[in-house]
């Protein structure tokens, strides 16, 4: 016999109590609901139980989970960037220090031949070399997007490299720079030529056309009395042809050493491009099908009427030879001829101008003097006949030229050495110039030429990212539709010349001679000079920083303002009004009341009571 399954027989009533049971449930679950909404002052505890405020809700919480992403990015940032711009801030009084050190100059060295200006410069240089490897969390400020390790070596590293394996530093390079501008015998790579007998002096540059290029005097104007024939030739500069070995690629760098019309020397980083950005012409080339068409592109980005004095690029298989070169044609050298016709009048005074290396000039001026006067500086004896004069202009030239190169040269070679030191980078295009030794043995004061450093031989000062954009190396969202550029690299122009000042007089030393004596002022009146170019100043770099933080301040003050309302909007979705819940559950309250007080009447009601 089968046992069919238990069913609960529908008796009278039961209908009725199941209802009832229903009810006083769904009402006890309404009661708790109405408690946790006043507990918690939330409407529910998932968007499920939201309904159709769900979409709302999501909305709102979405919107502000973006403001507190930017107002996190915004106060990270606004620490970051007070402290970079406190760092340039410090820098900026630093350089003014130095500058107001340098007006006027004190040439008193100590013991090991350093004044207290350059003492001065060293402890600025260490400074400068702190803030510009300042970090928060590991994170670099001055490395561009190189932000993992510190951008600029050490103050040991940047002047005396690393002796053990070979490596030179900055003290090295000037020197080496030093003995290519003065040549052997110190006349700033001139030859003078006096025949024996003769009545003409001739001062001549080089015949060789690298030496013209790169290192000592230019002969740049002369001029003499009417009883002396001064003729000046003018320097032709050689005729650059640019070819590439391979086909740049987009983002390629070159850097172009070049000579403005001013005699001014400057270096040119341009990058290859398909399709250059115009914001960024002078900066950008841009590549063509056509090799030809390509190098016309290069030069057109370069400096108008500038003369090419040279290039560097990245090395190119199989033997590492320069993917960009220039091939120099042509070209004479500069020369100036006195030529003694009749006997110069005690006065007289003849003059040339040379041109130095760092873009300044400097004149010397020959003065006659009578027979038998106290011998001057600079002055040349009237001799007893043309001849007798024209050797003693030669004497007192050659001399004067001497010291010249042993005073302004020095000091302009000095200024150069330190500039090409810190404009370079761990860019293969950038690399730190050596002097090529010539001559047998090779000697540094016969060069003709340079080279690019490598690794293996030249300290490079500055390991951070080398992008022509340092500020968009961090660009930071700081709304939906803005973002604002917070980078910095210690090699920006503004930071890098500043260094190249401070480094260039910490590395010199200076004896207690009137020539050294002469080279220190010539040197600190070009470091004084280049700290206070316009061009090159800081406060360009503090009021990015500064025009940054009031856009992040602006936006952190709109995201508040608009977080108020979107919370408010929220609330409003997602909670309830105290007071319509207490309303609500003093309600239910009555209505269960009321409700378990009818069922305990109809659970005692009987027929006996009921008749």
């Amino acid at each position: 016999m089968a046992i069919g399954p238990y069913v609960t027989p529908l008796t009278a009533g039961s209908l009725s109590a199941r209802r009832s049971g229903d009810l006083f449930v769904g009402m006890r679950r309404e009661l708790d609901a109405l408690q946790r909404q006043m507990a918690t002052g939330q409407r529910a505890d998932s968007f499920a139980g939201l309904g159709p405020e769900r979409r709302t809700s999501l909305d709102l919480r979405g919107r502000l989970a973006a403001l507190d992403g930017y107002q996190s990015t915004i106060s990270g940032a606004q620490v970051r960037l007070s402290m970079m711009t406190q760092g340039l801030e410090r820098l900026t009084l630093a350089s003014r220090e130095m500058r107001s050190e340098l007006s006027p100059p004190r040439p008193e060295p100590d013991a090991a031949g350093r004044s207290a200006a350059q003492r001065g410069a060293e402890e600025r240089l260490k400074l400068a070399i702190d803030v510009l490897n300042g970090q928060i969390g590991g994170r670099h400020f001055f490395g561009g997007r190189a932000s993992d390790a510190p951008p600029v070596e050490t103050f040991a590293r940047i002047m005396d490299g690393d002796p053990a394996r070979g490596v030179a530093g900055l003290r090295q390079l000037l020197a080496e720079r030093k003995a290519a501008d003065l040549g052997a015998d110190h006349l700033g790579r001139l030859s003078l030529a006096a025949p024996a007998g003769g009545t003409t002096v001739t001062l001549s540059e080089s015949a060789d056309d690298g030496v013209r290029r790169d290192f000592g005097f230019r002969i740049a104007a002369a001029s003499g009395p009417p009883g002396i024939a001064v003729t000046f030739t003018p320097a032709v500069a050689a005729t650059a042809t640019l070819a590439f070995a391979q086909p740049p690629v987009d983002g390629e760098t070159v850097r172009v050493y070049v000579t403005l019309p001013d005699g001014t020397p400057q270096t040119v980083d341009l990058t290859a491009r398909t399709h250059p950005d115009p914001a960024l012409a002078g900066r950008e080339f841009r590549i063509d099908a056509d090799p030809a068409v390509t190098i016309a592109n290069l030069e057109a980005a370069l400096p108008p009427g500038a003369a090419i004095a040279g290039v560097q690029s990245r090395p190119v298989p199989p033997g590492n030879t320069p993917n960009l070169t220039a091939t120099f044609a042509g070209g004479t050298a500069a020369s100036a001829s006195f030529a003694v016709g009749t006997q110069p009048a005690a006065g007289d005074k003849i003059a040339v101008t040379l041109a130095l290396r760092d873009g300044t000039t400097t004149t010397i001026t020959l003065t006659a003097q009578a027979n038998g006067d106290p011998p001057a500086e600079n002055g040349f004896a009237i001799g007893a006949s043309p001849e007798d004069t024209a050797q003693n202009i030669a004497a007192a030239l050659e001399g004067a030229v001497r010291g010249a190169a042993r005073t302004g040269l020095a000091a302009s070679s000095a200024v150069v050495a330190a500039q090409d030191f810190f404009s370079a980078s761990t860019d293969p295009a950038r690399q730190p110039r050596r002097i090529v030794p010539a001559g047998v043995p090779p000697s540094f004061a016969a060069a003709t030429g340079l080279r690019a450093g490598t690794a293996a031989d030249t300290i490079v000062w500055y390991r951070g990212d080398d992008s022509a954009l340092p500020r968009a190396t961090a660009l930071l969202r700081i709304d939906s539709t803005q973002a604002v550029g917070t980078g910095a690299q210690a090699n920006e122009p503004a930071l890098r010349n500043m260094l190249a000042q401070f480094g260039v007089l910490a590395a010199e030393s200076f004896a207690e001679t009137p020539t050294d004596r002469q080279r220190f002022l010539e040197l600190a009146d070009r470091a004084r000079t280049n700290l206070a170019a316009e061009p090159h100043t800081m406060e360009a770099m503090v009021a990015d920083f500064g025009a940054a933080l009031a856009s992040m301040g602006r936006a952190k003050e709109r995201h508040q303002a608009t977080a108020a309302v979107l919370e408010e909007a929220l609330a409003g979705a997602e909670g309830v009004r105290i007071e319509e819940v207490a309303a609500a559950m003093l309600a239910l309250q009555t209505r269960l009341q009321a409700s378990y007080q009818t069922t305990s009447i109809l659970s005692r009601l009987s027929l006996v009571n009921f008749l």
